[in-house]
């Protein structure tokens, strides 16, 4: 008994070494790009090779491809549940339940949800990446599970084979990241839906539907408080779309008419600054890059001439905070100059997208969802004036830069 707590103390620290060596080995595992999780997102299957490699489950694989598909054509999630528990496709439970053998379990929904497709658009395996040590236990005592921060999480890049390309799995965050439509009844979002605005009060205009008559977009404010705080700005839903279609069709036969002269003219906006501003910049960086090595021997010569008794200590470390000072302003004056250049050399890659993006939908002859999310950062909606006439402006994406409205912006005088 008088051996009790020692023996207490060695089988405390038994346990928990014996825990820390296990977390160790599942983190060099995963690090070494072992899968170690027991499940596999839906679309995959274990491999059987030592790392249990995903493997492509097509059957589950062309289900994930079909959602990305339909969220592309401006589904929400809630519509695209619908759609595939309509079409009787079997939940990522019953699919693994009947891969297994298993019974069905009658506490298992057969049903799509929302949460499951949300889940689904967000996984970045289908990229072909694995992400582990997203969770963790508190400790071999208390079995809790914990968020691990996202810095710590373990990424393993082209870990197995990808379901989605990069360009779609791009175009759906960005449809999330700027998702300002709401769905119809039905759950679909409409093409222009939270792209429309009211150039007055800045409110959005709101898509409305009747029987009897043609749906129109109508300023919020106007509904909400009526004409004393906003007017209408009545425009028909035909009558936009139109106008939209029109205008995307014509900037696109320019591109088909002279793909390198678009490019010139997105160019040409797109870098206010001159060519003799960038060849300055290119000058100054190249004097910066050679003061800096020029102090980094300046500082080399001073510490031989102290080895050598020819510096006294005072003056080498004044020599030194003079010279470490300029460095650092140097540094941050040639990181600002880099960073300049790095976003000018960006343009390219930039007019090269614009262009193919005007490209794709050139022939559309309808707008989608996915058309106008691309292409359309927003529209505006003037209100007609005496002779019947309105302005609608369409600010289109890749030219978000203040100076660069004029280019942007469409002005199209309508009728009604």
């Amino acid at each position: 008994m008088d051996m009790m707590p020692i023996m207490n103390v060695f089988n405390e620290w038994h346990a928990a070494n014996t825990s820390r060596k296990i977390r160790a080995v599942f983190e060099a595992s995963q690090r070494a790009g072992k899968y170690t999780n027991w499940n596999y997102p839906y679309g995959y299957k274990a491999g059987s090779d030592d790392k249990r490699t995903a493997v492509i489950d097509e059957e589950a694989a062309n289900v994930v491809r079909r959602i990305y598909d339909l969220r592309l054509q401006g589904n929400s999630a809630r519509a695209i549940a619908r759609i595939l528990t309509s079409e009787g496709i079997p939940n990522p439970a019953a699919h693994y339940t009947r891969l297994d053998g298993k019974k069905w379990e009658r506490n298992c929904s057969p049903f799509w949800v929302p949460r499951t497709v949300r889940w689904i658009l967000s996984n970045p395996t289908y990229l072909g990446s694995t992400t582990q040590h997203k969770t963790t236990r508190v400790s071999y005592k208390n079995h809790r599970i914990v968020n691990v921060p996202e810095s710590e999480w373990i990424v393993t890049e082209g870990a197995h084979e990808p379901i989605i390309s990069k360009e779609i799995w791009d175009k759906v965050q960005a449809t999330y990241a700027s998702e300002r439509g709401r769905p119809d009844k039905t759950g679909r979002v409409h093409a222009l839906s939270g792209l429309v605005v009211c150039p007055d009060c800045g409110k959005k205009l709101k898509l409305k539907t009747a029987r009897d008559a043609h749906a129109c977009f109508v300023c919020r404010t106007y509904v909400d408080l009526g004409k004393r705080y906003c007017s209408s700005h009545h425009i028909t839903e035909e009558t936009l779309e139109r106008l939209v279609l029109n205008d995307i069709q014509s900037l696109a036969s320019t591109v088909k008419i002279d793909e390198g002269k678009a490019k010139e003219r997105f160019l040409r906006e797109r870098s206010k600054q001159s060519e003799q501003s960038k060849d300055s910049d290119e000058k100054q960086l190249k004097a910066y890059q050679n003061r800096l090595a020029e102090l980094d021997r300046l500082l080399q010569s001073a510490f031989e001439e102290k080895v050598l008794g020819n510096l006294p200590e005072s003056v080498l470390k004044s020599l030194c905070e003079k010279y470490q000072s300029e460095r650092e302003t140097i540094t941050k004056a040639k990181g600002e100059i880099e960073e300049r250049l790095s976003e000018r050399s960006k343009d390219d890659e930039d007019a090269e997208e614009y262009v193919r993006r005007l490209k794709r939908y050139g022939a559309a002859e309808s707008l989608t969802r996915e058309m106008c999310m691309e292409l359309i950062d927003y529209i505006t909606v003037g209100e007609k004036n005496d002779t019947g006439e309105r302005e609608v402006h369409i600010y289109y994406k890749f030219l978000a830069d203040e100076s660069l409205e004029e280019f942007r912006k469409n002005k199209i005088k309508t009728v009604p």
